[in-house]
């Protein structure tokens, strides 16, 4: 297992590479979307969507996977929906002001 999951995650991650790769064709106004892109780290992680890939960055190293799913069923109602096409800066905002509004109220 612990050799899977990094193969995995890389073998998860090559589409994100190839899109980043391929977007100096595209647009510079054109995001790639935080699915694609955060793909291979979520495997790696342990993560089902970027917007916990999100919380984990913005959270200390030392918070466990299953922490962040907690954490998450937290924020969650907080959380606003996905733009379409919203890169993964845009998930971290999302996610900090979630967190915010979380601790609020």
């Amino acid at each position: 297992m612990l050799r899977t999951v990094p193969e995995l995650a890389y073998a998860f991650g090559l589409p994100g590479l190839v899109a980043r790769a391929s977007q100096d064709d595209l647009d510079e106004s054109t995001a790639l979307a935080a699915t694609l892109m955060t793909l291979g780290s979520c495997v790696r992680e342990g993560l089902d969507s970027p917007e916990k890939l999100a919380l984990r960055q913005l959270k200390p190293r030392s918070m466990t996977r299953i922490g962040v799913h907690l954490e998450y069923e937290q924020i969650s109602p907080h959380v606003v929906e996905v733009p379409e096409g919203e890169d993964f800066d845009g998930t971290m905002v999302r996610i900090r002001h979630a967190v915010r509004a979380a601790r609020a109220s």
